[in-house]
């Protein structure tokens, strides 16, 4: 995994404030299929319970912000927020932005300030293995500095079809307990 080099988005991602209480997740410990059946267990569940307008799940990963053009990322990422925004967007391997320099940078630093923005009107998952996640986190210390983004490890008991992975942590308001 690479360092992020771009002192700009280094210094956006410093922690300043205690994390906000977020719907936003962490999926480790499964496959593609595990991931997106958890996701939309989850669209579904916060649409339940009033807290997004849908329940739809949209995905996405780091090859739908790969661009030629600066600052074609950000908007890529944006619009892709806008979608699933009101419902559930999961990034598929959030890591594999920050090891392309421009284009991963530009998609990430559009997607803090959107998550930042939308606490609790929308959630974004984040999905992939366990490892290169906590390494990516470690490179973006910001996406759990400024947001809270709680680990739900699909292999070790975090997901079982008959109970609701997501509501654990979460208090009756939806934020953090």
């Amino acid at each position: 995994m690479t360092e992020v080099k771009n002192t700009e988005l280094r210094d956006r991602f410093k922690a300043t404030v205690p994390p906000k209480p977020s719907q936003h997740r962490i999926l480790v410990g499964g496959d593609r299929e595990a991931f997106i059946t958890a996701g939309k267990k989850y669209a579904r569940e916060l649409h339940e319970s009033g807290k997004t307008a849908t329940s739809k799940l949209f995905t996405c990963d780091y090859g739908h912000f790969m661009q030629p053009y600066s600052g074609h990322a950000a908007l890529s990422m944006k619009n892709y927020f806008q979608r699933a925004q009101k419902g559930v967007l999961m990034v598929e391997e959030p890591y594999l932005l920050i090891e392309n320099c421009q284009c991963g940078h530009e998609a990430l630093m559009a997607l803090m300030t959107l998550m930042e923005k939308h606490t609790l009107d929308s959630a974004v998952i984040f999905s992939g293995d366990a490892e290169k996640m906590q390494k990516f986190l470690e490179a973006c210390p910001g996406f759990t500095a400024e947001v809270a983004l709680p680990v739900i490890d699909l292999e070790n008991g975090g997901a079982h079809k008959n109970r609701s992975c997501f509501r654990l942590g979460l208090d009756r308001k939806g934020g953090l307990k």
